[in-house]
């Protein structure tokens, strides 16, 4: 069950097949009107790309010390 407004931030996944899109296409099967984000970048990229994500631009991780 998920719950609240999203955007849903999506990480660590595996996939047992040769097939790293496979994963990407099951999560979107799975959760399929959620507004979802990633944080991958080569060669991860590649397969969520192909699973129908969007890149939107580098991710920032900000400190406060």
């Amino acid at each position: 069950m998920v719950s609240g407004d999203g955007p849903y931030g999506v990480s660590n996944l595996f996939a047992r097949t040769g097939d790293p899109g496979d994963i990407w296409h099951a999560v979107l099967a799975t959760l399929p009107r959620l507004p979802l984000l990633g944080y991958e970048s080569d060669p991860d990229l590649a397969p969520a790309l192909s699973a129908g994500f969007l890149p939107l631009g580098p991710l920032r991780v900000w400190l406060r010390t």
